[in-house]
């Protein structure tokens, strides 16, 4: 996709329950014959004998103990339906932020449904020695370097083959205390104090830590940062 570039004004996120089994007997009367006495308690006997074997078989038939029943556990909730919904209303482009603060801006301002969380984390002063290891052709004897920590989150661009980080020419910029934009250096080798990274995919959701660099003369700071979406929009400025 190409950039177009910016060019800045200067005013410029049961229990179950067992049943006993019971028995009764009762005795005869005082003129029963003797072998009908021996017969009935041959007879009770045999009948206590049968109601013992049914006791028995009760009691090991009939569980010893039984867990109280239990509810239907509660569907858990997943991470989506917990997490924050992200505010995708755009912020205003002519916004004035703090550092430390997100907006929600399209890369491309053709395309502004494809929007993403743009973060300025912070603005720091690197060294001399720094600025020695970039091997800058024609920096000045006061050069100073500048660098700007950002995070980009995906908002609702596509997942694969968008702009997700903007273009330090023509749309991100580091200004000085009168708006004026200080020169943006493409790194031409490796250096950890201030990396970044060409994205091909970021999943909606999904976040990245930028940094980008700026060169600085004649003892200009960098105090804010700007950021356009297009040729024709107002900065949105973090001070």
């Amino acid at each position: 996709m190409t950039r177009r570039p910016l060019h800045l004004p200067r005013t410029l996120t049961a229990a179950l329950c067992t049943t006993a089994l019971i028995a009764g007997c009762s005795s005869g009367s005082d003129d029963v014959a003797d072998d009908t006495v021996a017969d009935t308690t041959e007879t009770v006997a045999e009948t206590a004998g049968t109601v013992a074997e049914t006791e028995e078989t009760t009691v090991e038939t009939t569980p010893e103990t039984t867990e109280a029943p239990t509810t239907a556990a509660e569907p858990e909730t997943t991470a989506a339906e917990t997490a924050e919904p992200v505010d995708a209303t755009p912020t205003e482009p002519g916004s004035e932020l703090v550092i430390g603060d997100a907006a929600i801006v399209p890369m491309d301002d053709e395309l502004p449904d494809e929007l993403v969380s743009l973060t300025v984390d912070g603005i720091r002063e690197g060294t001399s020695e720094e600025l020695a290891q970039l091997r800058i052709e024609d920096a000045a004897a006061d050069a100073q370097l500048f660098y700007v920590d950002y995070t980009i989150a995906n908002v609702s661009a596509p997942e694969e083959g968008a702009d997700y980080t903007p273009s330090v020419t023509s749309q991100f910029v580091a200004l000085d205390a009168t708006d004026t934009p200080l020169t943006p250096i493409i790194k031409l080798v490796a250096f950890d104090t201030c990396e970044n990274d060409d994205v091909d995919a970021l999943a909606v959701g999904e976040s990245l830590e930028q940094c980008e660099i700026y060169l600085a003369e004649g003892g200009v700071v960098a105090e804010s940062v700007g950021f356009a979406s297009g040729f024709d929009s107002l900065p949105i400025f973090w001070r």
